[in-house]
C-alpha cells in the first residue's frame, strides 16, 4: 500500500499462518511487491468506510493498481469480513460448515448449456441435414436434463428456441446452403443484441469465477465482458459470408469444423484480454 499523500507505505504480507502489516523502513523493503496499490490515505479511508466503491473508483483513477491484478479480483477473499477474527477453531467449523452447505447451494451458469445445442447443429446439420435436424431437436430436448445441475439463463433459452427452428426449417426442406449460414447470424445477432442490455451475455457466465453476481456491480469487469461479447457477436455475423461460400463446395460436410478454427483463435485472445484489460485499466 503505497500512500501517496502522506508519503508512506506499507506492506501486507500473506501467508498460511496469517498474516503482518510492515511498514516501509528508510532502505526499502528487501523484497519486490507482488501487487502494489498507488492511493491517496483520504480515498482509501473512503473505500474502507463504504463511502465509495473501490471497483468505482479504480475505474475512475482514484487510484492504480501495480502488478499481480488477480489479487484485487479476490480481495474479498483475502480481507472480507468473513476473515476477520476467524481462528483456527472457527476455521474449521467453518470448513464443516460450507462442506454441508454445498449442496444446497444455488446452481451456476454454464457455458456448454448455450454451445452444445449450436455446435451439434453445424456439425451434424453440415453432414446430413435431415438427420442433424433430428439429432439437434432431441440435443435441444435433452440438455437441460442432462444439465439439470446448472442453472439455466435466458441466453439457454434462446439457443434451444434458435437451433430448434432452424432443425424445423431443414425438416421441412428448407436448403441447407441459406439454414447453416442463417443460423451462424443468428447466433451472432444473439450475442450482439446482448451487447446493449443491462448484463451482456458473456458476464452471465464468466461471473461464476468473480464473485458470482457481485462481478455484475463491478465496472470493469462489465465494461471487459461488454467488449468480448460485441467481438464474439461480430465474428459469428460476418461467418455466414464464407459459409454461404464452402455450403457450395464439396467441402459442405466439413463446414462445422472449418468453422470452428476463428473461433479458437478468439478463444485465446478472450483468455488473454480478460486478464490484460483490468490491469491495462488498473495501471491508470
Amino acid at each position: 500500500m503505497n500512500y501517496t499523500d502522506i508519503g508512506k507505505a506499507y506492506r501486507i504480507v500473506l501467508g498460511a499462518a496469517g498474516s503482518r502489516v510492515e511498514e516501509k523502513p528508510a532502505e526499502g523493503f528487501a523484497a519486490d511487491y507482488t501487487t502494489r496499490i498507488n492511493t491517496p490515505l483520504s480515498v482509501w479511508r473512503s473505500i474502507a468506510s463504504g463511502e465509495i466503491a473501490g471497483d468505482a473508483a479504480l475505474m475512475e483513477r482514484l487510484y492504480t493498481v501495480e502488478g499481480d491484478f488477480d489479487l484485487m479480483m479476490h480481495w474479498d477473499d483475502y480481507f472480507g469480513a468473513a476473515n476477520t477474527g476467524a481462528g483456527s477453531g472457527e476455521a474449521k467449523a467453518g470448513a464443516g460448515e460450507a462442506e454441508a452447505a454445498e449442496d444446497t447451494a444455488e446452481p451456476k451458469t454454464n457455458m456448454l448449456s448455450l454451445l452444445i445445442p449450436w455446435i451439434v447443429f453445424w456439425v451434424a446439420a453440415a453432414i446430413d441435414s435431415h438427420w442433424g435436424g433430428l439429432i439437434s431437436m432431441a440435443t435441444c430436448v435433452l440438455l437441460p436434463v442432462l444439465m439439470c445441475r446448472t442453472k439455466a439463463t435466458r441466453y439457454d433459452q434462446i439457443s434451444a428456441l434458435g437451433v430448434g427452428a432452424c432443425s424445423i426449417a431443414l425438416l421441412a426442406g428448407a436448403s441447407p446452403i441459406l439454414v447453416i449460414p442463417a443460423s451462424y447470424f443468428l447466433f451472432g445477432l444473439i450475442w450482439t443484441v446482448s451487447c446493449f442490455t443491462k448484463v451482456p451475455l458473456t458476464a452471465h457466465y464468466s461471473k461464476n469465477s468473480y464473485n458470482g453476481d457481485a462481478a455484475l456491480r463491478n465496472p470493469i469487469f462489465m465494461r471487459t465482458n461488454r467488449i468480448l461479447t460485441a467481438a464474439w457477436g461480430i465474428l459469428y455475423l460476418v461467418t455466414p459470408i464464407w459459409t454461404y461460400l464452402i455450403m457450395q463446395t464439396d467441402a459442405a460436410s466439413f463446414v462445422g469444423a472449418i468453422n470452428s478454427v476463428l473461433p479458437a483463435l478468439m478463444g485465446i485472445f478472450t483468455a488473454w484480454f480478460q486478464t490484460w484489460y483490468p490491469r491495462h485499466i488498473a495501471r491508470g
